[in-house]
């Protein structure tokens, strides 16, 4: 889908951040950060939207996830500053529709 006008396609994407000591509070004040700047680049017409985050607190990773393009994508993990976060494209099911070994 295209929501810009641009030809950018908006999908989903994980944003993996590798974050040594991290705790659910540093976590959370990343998500409102991120939440606001999608927010602003909503507001402008980009089509963003920031799905959540989750923490594995035994590897220290954080997740964000996005619904967006590319570049846009891009653009928002600068403009929050966040570093060098691994971008992956990702399919995502959630609800009791979503595949898992019960349902095979």
């Amino acid at each position: 889908m295209s929501g810009d006008g641009s030809g950018a396609t908006v999908r989903t994407f994980d944003l993996e951040l590798y974050w040594p000591g991290v705790s659910p509070v540093a976590v959370e004040e990343l998500a409102e950060r991120v939440q606001s700047v999608a927010a602003t680049m909503a507001a402008a017409g980009r089509p963003v939207r920031f799905l959540g985050a989750t923490l594995s607190l035994q590897d220290e990773v954080c997740f964000l996830r996005l619904e967006a393009s590319r570049a846009d994508v891009d653009a928002l993990a600068w403009t929050a500053k966040l570093l060098d976060p691994r971008v992956s494209e990702v399919v995502a099911w959630s609800g009791p529709h979503a595949p898992g070994p019960a349902s095979k």
